[in-house]
């Protein structure tokens, strides 16, 4: 198996890095239009996890993938 470093989606977008010990880190990054600092809107990590192997990191990518299309609180289906 392969995991892909970037995957795009509705909301923002997932990263995947191996670490050296053979886990992966997989963060899930959201677009935010109208940061509370008043910056410019940018893209900011909102979900992260470690997993042990490449099956965990497929599987966690899938579940952010899944709430970056439909952002959590919403009533989109």
């Amino acid at each position: 198996m392969t995991i892909t470093p970037f995957t795009s989606a509705t909301g923002g977008f997932v990263t995947a890095v191996q670490l050296a010990d053979g886990q992966f880190l997989i963060e899930g990054w959201i677009f935010n239009a109208a940061p509370f600092d008043g910056g410019e809107p940018r893209h900011e990590p909102n979900f992260h996890f470690l997993t042990r192997d490449e099956t965990e990191a497929i599987d966690t990518i899938s579940e952010f993938i899944g709430w970056l299309d439909k952002p959590l609180g919403t009533n989109a289906t």
